[in-house]
């Protein structure tokens, strides 16, 4: 009896290896297929947007910058949390925006900005340094739409910031 209780586990088992090895198989031949389906140019994939915005040397603030709009208002951000600040601006309150980062921190910070899908990437910014982004709208297009600031670290520490933005037509 035993003996006929092994055999036929044996034979489910098999059975089971057998169907799961047809399924993938099979699933394997539909993805050639599908590899291989030519489509109208119609529905290929569109170029990616043009910047709306560039990044550009920031200019001298010696004094404070006679903003049109204040988009993030001198927020302070302290604890081991990355900080994200958003805001949207539209064209008609000027054609630059700084971002200012003060960094009292005892560890240097990330500090990175983006305008919709475009990422103008991360810069370091040392421990007790300060750093103004600024950014230009593009020829083809202006600052209109979502910007996001993200401030983190590597290195998990405390971080203690000053974060402000503003949106100007010229200094």
């Amino acid at each position: 009896m035993k003996k006929w209780f092994i055999m036929a586990c044996t034979i489910t088992v098999l059975i089971g290896i057998a169907f799961l090895v047809q399924i993938k198989m099979s699933s394997k031949n539909h993805m050639a297929e599908s590899a291989n389906v030519q489509y109208p140019a119609s529905q290929t994939r569109a170029e990616p947007p043009a910047r709306s915005a560039a990044e550009i040397p920031s200019f001298d603030h010696a004094q404070s910058a006679p903003y049109n709009l204040l988009l993030i208002s001198d927020t302070i951000h302290s604890g081991k949390g990355s900080y994200t600040g958003a805001f949207a601006c539209t064209a008609q309150n000027g054609n630059y925006i700084d971002v200012n980062v003060v960094n009292n921190s005892e560890s240097p910070v990330l500090f990175k900005v983006s305008q919709n899908t475009n990422d103008f990437g991360y810069i370091k910014l040392a421990s007790k340094a300060a750093l103004t982004r600024t950014f230009q709208s593009a020829k083809t297009g202006d600052l209109s739409g979502d910007w996001r600031v993200y401030i983190t670290n590597d290195s998990g520490t405390l971080m203690n910031l000053k974060i402000s933005a503003g949106q100007f037509t010229t200094h």
